[in-house]
Protein backbone atom coordinates (compact mmCIF):
# COMPACT_ATOMS: atom_id res chain seq x y z
CA UNK A 1 0.00 0.00 0.00
CA UNK A 2 1.30 3.31 -0.85
CA UNK A 3 2.08 5.55 2.44
CA UNK A 4 2.10 8.91 -0.17
CA UNK A 5 -1.43 8.45 -1.42
CA UNK A 6 -2.85 7.33 2.59
CA UNK A 7 -1.32 10.18 3.85
CA UNK A 8 -2.95 12.30 1.24
CA UNK A 9 -6.46 10.56 2.34
CA UNK A 10 -5.83 11.11 5.57
CA UNK A 11 -5.26 14.85 4.63
CA UNK A 12 -8.40 14.82 2.17
CA UNK A 13 -10.54 14.01 5.19
CA UNK A 14 -8.97 16.05 7.52
CA UNK A 15 -9.84 19.20 4.92
CA UNK A 16 -13.57 18.03 4.60
CA UNK A 17 -13.19 18.02 8.51
CA UNK A 18 -12.11 21.54 9.10
CA UNK A 19 -13.92 23.06 6.30
CA UNK A 20 -17.28 21.86 8.40
CA UNK A 21 -16.28 22.78 11.45
CA UNK A 22 -15.15 26.17 10.52
CA UNK A 23 -18.33 26.46 8.99
CA UNK A 24 -20.23 25.62 11.95
CA UNK A 25 -18.29 28.04 13.61
CA UNK A 26 -18.73 30.77 11.16
CA UNK A 27 -22.39 30.20 11.15
CA UNK A 28 -22.85 30.37 15.59
CA UNK A 29 -21.21 33.02 14.96
CA UNK A 30 -23.44 34.68 12.14
CA UNK A 31 -26.79 33.96 14.21
CA UNK A 32 -25.15 35.16 17.19
CA UNK A 33 -24.59 38.82 15.02
CA UNK A 34 -27.99 38.51 13.25
CA UNK A 35 -29.86 37.86 17.32
CA UNK A 36 -28.84 41.96 17.79
CA UNK A 37 -28.00 43.21 21.06
CA UNK A 38 -28.18 41.54 24.59
CA UNK A 39 -31.53 41.41 25.36
CA UNK A 40 -30.29 41.10 29.40
CA UNK A 41 -27.12 40.56 31.37
CA UNK A 42 -27.77 37.04 31.12
CA UNK A 43 -29.14 36.39 27.50
CA UNK A 44 -29.51 32.35 27.44
CA UNK A 45 -29.99 32.04 23.90
CA UNK A 46 -26.23 34.32 23.33
CA UNK A 47 -25.19 32.62 25.65
CA UNK A 48 -25.88 29.49 23.87
CA UNK A 49 -24.55 30.68 20.03
CA UNK A 50 -21.15 31.48 21.64
CA UNK A 51 -20.90 28.05 23.41
CA UNK A 52 -21.83 26.23 20.40
CA UNK A 53 -18.51 28.89 18.11
CA UNK A 54 -16.28 28.27 20.90
CA UNK A 55 -16.96 24.35 20.91
CA UNK A 56 -16.61 24.42 17.12
CA UNK A 57 -13.39 26.39 17.35
CA UNK A 58 -11.99 24.24 19.89
CA UNK A 59 -12.87 21.29 17.39
CA UNK A 60 -11.07 23.52 14.61
CA UNK A 61 -8.18 24.29 16.30
CA UNK A 62 -7.87 20.21 17.60
CA UNK A 63 -8.03 19.11 13.50
CA UNK A 64 -5.27 22.00 12.70
CA UNK A 65 -3.15 20.13 15.52
CA UNK A 66 -4.12 16.46 13.68
CA UNK A 67 -3.19 18.30 10.62
CA UNK A 68 0.37 19.46 11.63
CA UNK A 69 1.05 15.83 12.85
CA UNK A 70 0.21 14.44 9.46
CA UNK A 71 2.56 16.75 7.69
CA UNK A 72 5.30 15.13 10.11
CA UNK A 73 4.29 11.99 8.96
CA UNK A 74 7.20 10.45 6.43
CA UNK A 75 5.98 8.16 3.97
CA UNK A 76 8.86 6.44 3.28
CA UNK A 77 9.94 5.42 6.84
CA UNK A 78 10.54 1.80 7.38
CA UNK A 79 8.61 0.65 10.72
CA UNK A 80 9.46 -2.97 12.38
CA UNK A 81 7.22 -2.46 15.27
CA UNK A 82 3.92 -0.31 16.19
CA UNK A 83 4.92 3.26 16.60
CA UNK A 84 3.49 7.16 15.08
CA UNK A 85 3.73 6.61 11.37
CA UNK A 86 2.88 2.60 10.85
CA UNK A 87 0.57 1.25 8.97
CA UNK A 88 -0.50 -1.68 11.10
CA UNK A 89 -1.91 -5.23 8.86
CA UNK A 90 -3.87 -7.33 11.67
CA UNK A 91 -5.93 -10.44 11.06
CA UNK A 92 -9.16 -7.73 11.75
CA UNK A 93 -8.04 -5.04 9.78
CA UNK A 94 -5.86 -1.90 8.83
CA UNK A 95 -4.54 0.91 11.17
CA UNK A 96 -2.29 4.09 10.77
CA UNK A 97 -0.93 5.46 14.29
CA UNK A 98 -1.48 9.07 12.69
CA UNK A 99 -4.60 11.12 14.19
CA UNK A 100 -7.84 10.37 15.24
CA UNK A 101 -10.06 11.17 12.49
CA UNK A 102 -11.15 7.83 12.58
CA UNK A 103 -11.60 5.37 9.03
CA UNK A 104 -10.78 6.49 5.78
CA UNK A 105 -11.49 4.67 2.86
CA UNK A 106 -8.59 4.06 0.63
CA UNK A 107 -8.02 1.60 -2.63
CA UNK A 108 -10.99 -0.13 -1.72
CA UNK A 109 -10.30 -0.97 2.00
CA UNK A 110 -10.86 0.51 5.07
CA UNK A 111 -8.08 2.31 7.32
CA UNK A 112 -8.43 3.01 11.04
CA UNK A 113 -6.71 5.71 11.61
CA UNK A 114 -5.65 6.47 15.17
CA UNK A 115 -3.95 8.68 17.56
CA UNK A 116 -0.98 7.46 19.81
CA UNK A 117 -3.29 7.90 22.74
CA UNK A 118 -6.49 5.68 20.99
CA UNK A 119 -6.59 2.80 23.68
CA UNK A 120 -6.04 0.40 20.87
CA UNK A 121 -2.87 2.06 20.65
CA UNK A 122 -1.70 1.15 23.78
CA UNK A 123 -2.38 -2.01 23.53
CA UNK A 124 -0.55 -2.40 20.42
CA UNK A 125 2.00 -0.51 21.29
CA UNK A 126 5.62 -1.82 20.63
CA UNK A 127 4.61 -5.27 18.81
CA UNK A 128 6.06 -6.32 16.06
CA UNK A 129 4.97 -8.92 13.56
CA UNK A 130 3.46 -12.09 14.52
CA UNK A 131 2.46 -10.92 17.60
CA UNK A 132 -1.10 -10.66 19.23
CA UNK A 133 -2.71 -8.47 21.10
CA UNK A 134 -6.16 -8.32 22.75
CA UNK A 135 -8.83 -5.21 22.33
CA UNK A 136 -12.02 -5.02 24.13
CA UNK A 137 -12.11 -9.22 24.22
CA UNK A 138 -11.02 -9.39 21.00
CA UNK A 139 -7.99 -10.74 19.53
CA UNK A 140 -6.00 -9.17 16.81
CA UNK A 141 -2.93 -10.60 15.13
CA UNK A 142 -0.49 -8.40 13.62
CA UNK A 143 0.21 -9.85 9.85
CA UNK A 144 2.00 -7.07 8.90
CA UNK A 145 4.24 -3.29 9.42
CA UNK A 146 4.92 -0.58 6.93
Amino acid sequence: MDKHKLIAACQQRLAEQLSNAKQMMDDAQQQSNDYGQNKDRYDPFRTKLMRQRDMHAKQYQSLLEQQNLLEQLSPTAKHTSVEFGSLVRTNRGLFFVATAIGRVEYEGQSVFTISMSAPIYGAMDGRVAGDSFEFNGIKHTIDSID
